[in-house]
């Protein structure tokens, strides 16, 4: 996290393994190292900010889904 005062969450999804469902929060000038399991053929980390405690219902970077809408 290069910010220098707000948290931010590294969300995960892969079809292949599991990730985790939590994000991880990553605290201003923390790092963080996700694990590889074997056999990963892809996998998607995505930052997000502004959250909440438990790191959804972020303001830049919640995930809507596919069938969701934007207006």
């Amino acid at each position: 996290n290069g910010c220098a005062d707000d948290a931010l969450w590294i969300a995960t999804r892969s079809a292949a393994a599991p990730l985790g469902d939590a994000p991880i929060r990553l605290a201003p000038r923390e790092g963080h190292s996700f694990p590889t399991p074997d056999g990963l053929r892809g996998a998607r980390y995505w930052p997000k900010a502004r959250c909440d405690h438990s790191g959804h219902h972020c303001v830049i970077g919640e995930e809507l889904g596919c069938d969701s809408t934007a207006g």
